[in-house]
């Protein structure tokens, strides 16, 4: 869905500009020092911070690597060019490029960033064949959502904790080709150690708590943002009744999902027997007694 109300340009401009001076401020750089360092002048720098001038994508992306920042300012670029994503989601973006830790709950498709360039191509060059979006929209979503992923290469990257229903690795998106890679991804993925992957079985589909897809960021001042979004938009929270209660919801169903190791298991069955279906899955996991997690 097009956001049909994006936010002024100008004022995503001042966005770009006070997160660069943030960062910059962060490392202990001046304006001159910076520019020195991604081959601008410190008074182009200057005028990027005020709101003045539109950054190209190559200072966008130097400035990240020099600043250690995760893809925080290329996620701020997309927003300033393009406006073809679900009204909010670059705002959301801004915050999950800052957060120092991701929950997030997510049915039927593997959450954006878990998925492979390929997966994520099938999914909006979908959109694109239906008309929902047109072909150069579809492309901009599929690399905007690569470009997410790079907050895994912040010095201090945040603890992500996925819990998937399992139709999401049910689901066949794409060509079986496409779905076993990004199976196999998933298997990688649950190497890293600041990610935790784990999949909610059919078996247990009364204890689900989150009838949507559900997210929770923390941030640096340890404050929690709530997150949802349907086709009518975004839905973001900071309500502290709110919060308690997707905090209540989010342990029980952590506590009711496959351990991350069976988790694990299951992906790994799913992807070497090829028991994904688009119309419906081959059987449900099988579970053992749920157990409370730490």
């Amino acid at each position: 869905m097009k956001d049909d109300s994006p936010e002024p340009y100008r004022s995503r401009l001042e966005a770009f500009g006070r997160t660069l001076r943030s960062l910059r401020r962060a490392r202990g750089l001046t304006q001159a020092q910076l520019g020195r360092l991604i081959n601008y002048s410190g008074a182009f720098v200057s005028y990027v911070e005020l709101g003045d001038r539109p950054p190209p994508f190559a200072f966008a992306t130097r400035a990240d690597s020099v600043l250690g920042s995760g893809g925080t300012l290329e996620s701020l670029w997309w927003a300033l060019e393009h406006t073809s994503m679900l009204k909010g989601f670059f705002k959301y973006a801004s915050y999950e490029s800052k957060a120092v830790e991701i929950r997030h709950f997510q049915e039927r498709v593997i959450p954006g960033l878990l998925q492979t360039r390929e997966y994520a191509a099938a999914i909006h060059n979908a959109a694109a064949n239906q008309g929902s979006i047109s072909q150069n929209q579809a492309d901009e979503r599929t690399e905007f959502a690569i470009s997410r992923q790079r907050i895994r290469e912040r010095r201090d990257p945040p603890h992500s904790h996925f819990i998937m229903d399992e139709s999401c690795i049910h689901t066949r998106i794409g060509s079986p080709d496409v779905t076993i890679a990004q199976l196999q991804h998933l298997e990688d993925l649950a190497d890293d150690p600041s990610i935790t992957i784990q999949v909610f079985p059919f078996a247990r589909g009364e204890a689900c708590s989150f009838a949507w897809p559900a997210i929770m960021l923390t941030l640096p001042d340890r404050s929690t943002m709530l997150y949802s979004e349907s086709k009518l938009g975004a839905h973001f929270s900071k309500d502290p009744d709110e919060i308690l209660r997707w905090e209540q919801d989010w342990r029980h169903l952590q506590n009711n999902a496959l351990s991350p190791a069976e988790s694990l298991s299951a992906i790994r069955a799913i992807r070497t027997f090829g028991q994904f279906d688009t119309a419906r899955p081959a059987g449900p996991i099988a579970t053992t007694p749920a157990t409370r997690m730490p």
